[in-house]
């Protein structure tokens, strides 16, 4: 029988571990720390010691705000905090965390679900991404190597050095490095050439917008990690983390032709990112995406374009 310890209730105590599959372990955890908790994965170690694992539900509304439909779904944010139960002489002990730990988990739980699905809304819609010119800018070096690459290759590597000059050496040496991980180029003594994944666009002009999109949206849909993470290239994130504030709810729900308005878009933002955007700002984004077609409009709501979600339904987050 699992049991709270009195006063501080930081300690609980059961006598099998059947009790953590049963769920009795599970309703003394609810009690502590509200409904949404919920056990997960369960394993043991070698001396004894059963490691659980908790997550929690968070309850979302994912209503279509034409039809007003009031549908309620329940987002699982997993592995939120794992708990240590401790084989004594007679039965387990747990030390129970306070909630700002729980608290913190989730909060580190829900970052990776929104860096996930920005992930997979960047690998998506890559190709419409370069028609934003903020983030072809972005992109400059990256397109001003390859160009040199298709250009002049074979060149030596400090060729590339030299145009980009002194104070940019060590974000070329990124580049390049990216590049090469990503079979964009490849560098043999010290000598540049263009590899398959550049190779495979010969017939593009260098120059024309069609190499833009096509070339510099296959570096962000191979390397999006690296290059919002390490090299700091944020505005890749920026039009993915908008177009989630749409089909956030459209995946939960399953149905591509949902409609949201602008406040509930607002709304999925902000729970996903933690971050407090004018709802302007958001319409603005959301008019943005819909002129490049990632989504469409009818009257005052967004839905989506159906091959986006048929591709983002697809992939595990």
């Amino acid at each position: 029988m699992a049991t709270s310890s009195p006063g501080a209730e930081s300690k609980l105590r059961f006598d099998d571990p059947e009790e953590v599959i049963e769920g009795t372990v599970e309703s003394q955890l609810k009690r502590k720390y509200g409904r949404g908790i919920y056990v997960g994965n369960v394993r043991r170690s070698k001396d004894g010691t059963l490691f659980i694992q908790l997550g929690n539900t968070v309850p979302k509304d994912v209503s279509d705000c034409r039809d007003h439909d009031r549908v309620l779904k329940f987002i699982e944010f997993d592995d939120i905090y794992t708990l240590k139960a401790e084989s004594l002489a007679k039965g387990y002990l747990i030390e129970l965390p306070d909630r700002d730990e729980l608290y913190d988990g989730f909060r580190s739980s829900r970052r990776d679900l929104a860096r996930r699905l920005d992930r997979n809304m960047a690998q998506t819609i890559y190709s419409k991404l370069i028609e934003f010119t903020p983030v072809e800018n972005q992109l400059g070096a990256i397109k001003e190597i390859l160009r040199t690459v298709r250009e002049h290759a074979p060149l030596p590597v400090d060729t590339i050095y030299e145009i980009r000059g002194p104070s940019n050496e060590e974000q070329t040496s990124r580049y390049l490095r990216l590049l090469e991980d990503t079979d964009f180029i490849q560098i043999d003594d010290d000598t540049l050439r263009s590899d398959s994944n550049l190779d495979v666009h010969d017939e593009l002009e260098v120059g024309t917008r069609e190499f833009s999109e096509i070339v510099l949206g296959q570096v962000v849909n191979r390397a999006f990690s690296t290059l919002r993470d390490e090299l700091n290239l944020t505005l890749l994130a920026h039009y993915p983390k908008y177009a989630n504030s749409y089909y956030f709810s459209a995946l939960q729900r399953g149905q591509p032709n949902l409609k949201l308005d602008v406040e509930s878009a607002h709304d999925n933002l902000e729970m996903l990112h933690e971050e407090s955007v004018h709802e302007i700002k958001v319409q603005q984004k959301l008019d943005d995406l819909a002129k490049v077609g990632v989504l469409e409009t009818e009257g005052e709501f967004y839905k989506s374009n159906p091959e986006i979600y048929g591709d983002l339904a697809a992939q595990p987050v």
